[in-house]
């Protein structure tokens, strides 16, 4: 068993959320079997990392439509001989589907959350086409891997998945993190930033040219932060 994963985008070194999950599901996911990572070139490798990195892909948003890129991914594929293509996010659904055909691989889509309801809400245009491609490549993987239950159910009823071809693996941390070492980071930020013992902690990590991480920066200024005042809280906000 041998594991190649698709990382479109910039996630290496990992410092905010989405990053970091990529990262750590790859760096769990080496610990038991071979894996490969096909990522963009602006990805910095690490000798650290316990799976190899191949920085290959362009860095650009409208690679999935390029037949350059798919046969980049098979040829791939090939030559590391995987056994497993993981796909993060359905957007490269087109070379996941033609690398299962050609070179007999399993298929696995690892999803981040529903992707036509982010850009239906942000009302582009064209998420009634993204709906229609994003139930195509469930249906074409032999497992799908979601992080909540609300969008594992969705997804399969909408886009009339198998069950058992559906799996939950929320989001996770690094390492543990024991209450007394919390007590200790709480007193660090106290000391920091002028934290009083009895304010609480507010904290939002993502990257801000995202647009629906921007977005949600303003919701909290401008809806949770007002809510908070108006129930007479102290706190304090992290962005």
């Amino acid at each position: 068993m041998r594991f190649l994963s698709i990382v479109w985008y910039k996630v290496l070194p990992a410092y905010f959320g989405g990053q970091k999950g990529i990262a750590l599901f790859n760096h769990y996911l080496s610990v038991d079997a071979p894996l490969d990572c096909l990522c963009s070139k602006n990805n910095e490798s690490s000798i650290n990392l316990p799976y190899n990195t191949i920085p290959a892909l362009p860095n650009s948003k409208t690679q999935f439509l390029n037949p350059f890129c798919w046969k980049t991914i098979i040829a791939t594929a090939r030559k590391q001989k995987s056994t497993h293509l993981i796909l993060e996010h359905p957007y490269y659904g087109i070379a996941g589907f033609l690398a299962k055909k050609i070179l007999k691989i399993k298929l696995i889509v690892h999803s981040h959350n529903i992707e036509y309801l982010r850009f239906k809400e942000l009302k582009k245009w064209w998420w009634p086409f993204l709906q229609w491609y994003e139930g195509w490549t469930y249906q074409q993987a032999d497992l799908n891997i979601f992080k909540t239950t609300s969008d594992c159910n969705r997804a399969i009823h909408q886009f009339r998945l198998q069950q058992n071809k559906c799996v939950i693996i929320p989001y996770g941390t690094g390492g543990s993190f024991p209450f007394d070492e919390k007590t200790q980071a709480r007193k660090e930020m106290e000391k920091l930033h002028g934290i009083n013992a009895d304010e609480k902690i507010l904290l939002f990590a993502g990257t801000l040219d995202y647009l629906p991480n921007a977005e949600a920066v303003k919701a909290i200024y401008t809806i949770i932060a007002p809510e908070l005042v108006k129930k007479g809280l102290l706190f304090k906000i992290f962005i």
